[in-house]
């Protein structure tokens, strides 16, 4: 199989889309399935050298979404090399212009929409959404051509219908997931995280891990723990992640302001054996988002045996009541500070409990593996022409 994935951006600071083909690309490999990446990245791009499989960078393209011809020539001129096409994201010249070249030159191709058809953005930003129903006019197509549309859940596909008016797509629920963290034993990572954090002497903590934007509810979540925490002075908080939007210095002026000075901790992006033993070593992961199509970090935590406080905004949250291993809420200080609450009363009986289920869901369902698969079995689906239903 010779599959050709078109994407925006390989920049690790794009979240989960680029960890998550990333790492799918690696499994797949295993099976015989030889991977080449086209973005709209500029060459000279670090992330691009770094890249493991073979890039082709056509950016920096023009415009907020990209565009640049030299992607629908290279697609043209290089179809034939490729058994199939996967298109991740969209609203973005990787999409449009990737996906009519591909229809262009007879290349089957799929979409990953990766939440970005979640009505949430139609309700928030109504004057965007309808920039983007015109834009719909070049996007539309491109999911109606789709061998199929991926969704990640039952969830998303639902709330996806209907968002725009216009062609109808081919939709498909196909897993997602993660790797797992490293083996062996988990003390070094946590000691060294705990190093990076800036708490070596053993405070408990609640851990945030995410691309800091407000739709994540880092500010509903101080705000939260702020309550939830006012008389457990031993507890702490850490916000972990990158920031492009520049909201830190706002939160934890908030945290300050609300009693927190010395039990917030903000040690920037983490990652390999660092960020793992964040994981580990945290009571709870949470995460008070507004909109969540999937939430890599909910799976990484369940990997970790770290328990997850998330809300009925993630598109996964039914499958995370099912583990036993979450505790779901609204998107409200309120809601989320009783979930804390709630959390933090249960005797250390129950939390074990709770830490191997999360174990046990991450390897049924959240698993990277379950994840390329999936998308290999729809690849060779679309390459060979079949739909099934």
């Amino acid at each position: 199989m010779r599959l050709l994935k078109i994407i925006p951006t390989l920049d690790p600071a794009y979240g989960g889309p680029v960890s998550g083909t990333l790492a799918s690309s690696r499994i797949m490999a295993r099976e015989g399935c030889h991977t080449h990446f086209v973005t709209l990245d500029p060459p000279d791009a670090p992330w691009v050298a770094a890249c493991a499989f073979p890039v082709t960078a056509v950016g920096p393209g023009a415009l907020s979404i990209g565009w640049t011809p030299t992607l629908g020539r290279w697609i043209a001129a290089h179809a034939g090399n490729f058994d199939v096409a996967v298109v991740h994201g969209i609203w973005s010249w990787a999409s449009v212009g990737g996906g009519r070249a591909c229809k262009a030159a007879g290349l089957p191709y799929v979409v990953f929409t990766h939440g970005m058809l979640d009505p949430y953005f139609r309700q928030t930003k109504p004057v965007k959404h309808w920039i983007k129903q015109a834009f719909w006019l070049w996007q539309g197509p491109v999911l109606r051509d789709a061998h199929s549309v991926l969704f990640t859940a039952q969830a998303e596909a639902d709330a996806a219908r209907g968002s725009f008016i216009g062609p109808r797509w081919r939709e498909r629920i196909v897993a997602y997931g993660t790797s797992g963290p490293p083996p062996g034993d988990p003390a070094p990572r946590i000691a060294a995280a705990r190093q990076v954090i800036g708490l070596p002497d053993g405070p408990r903590y609640v851990l945030f891990l995410s691309r800091f934007h407000p739709k994540k509810g880092a500010d509903v979540l101080v705000a939260a723990f702020a309550r939830a925490a006012a008389d457990r002075p031993d507890l702490h908080l850490v916000l972990a992640g990158p920031d492009p939007e520049g909201l830190l210095p706002g939160l934890l002026a908030q945290g300050c302001a609300a009693g927190l000075e010395g039990r917030l901790h903000a040690p920037g992006a983490l990652s390999g054996d660092v960020k793992w033993g964040a994981f580990e070593g945290a009571k709870v992961f949470a995460l008070i988002t507004h909109q969540e199509n999937f939430g890599i970090v909910l799976a990484e935590a369940l990997a970790a045996g770290t328990p997850v406080i998330t809300t009925d905004k993630t598109n996964i949250h039914a499958e995370l009541t099912a583990t036993g291993a979450a505790l779901i809420c609204t998107d409200t200080a309120d809601s989320a500070a009783d979930a804390l609450t709630r959390y933090f009363a249960l005797p250390a009986c129950e939390v074990a409990e709770m830490r191997s289920r999360a174990r046990t869901a991450f390897a049924q369902s959240f698993t990277i593996e379950a994840a390329a698969r999936d998308l290999l079995a729809v690849a060779r689906e679309a390459a060979a022409g079949e739909v099934v239903q």
